[in-house]
């Protein structure tokens, strides 16, 4: 079995679409439970069917940020802050 890293907001969307899945409540009461539209109850109870809980953990999981700088950035920037710019620095 996988282990799945989730948060608490995460962790207790999954008890909630249980019991939606189960019948127990309706969309529109799990929508207030949760402070979320009906509509977009719809599309996570969608994934929440297709994949578990997994389906209800944000997607950017374990990926690197797309603001990261490469090697190629870092080394254009030391550059320029021990040549042109050197001493440059907030003021």
């Amino acid at each position: 079995m996988e282990k799945i890293i989730m948060s608490y907001k995460e962790t207790e969307q999954v008890g909630i679409f249980a019991r939606l899945k189960n019948g127990e409540i309706t969309q529109r009461n799990a929508a207030q439970m949760l402070s979320f539209s009906v509509r977009w109850i719809r599309k996570k109870f969608k994934r929440y069917l297709a994949a578990g809980a997994q389906g209800l953990t944000h997607r950017n999981r374990g990926k690197p940020s797309s603001r990261k700088w490469n090697d190629k950035e870092k080394r254009k920037a030391k550059m320029l802050l021990e040549g042109e710019f050197k001493g440059f620095g907030p003021t």
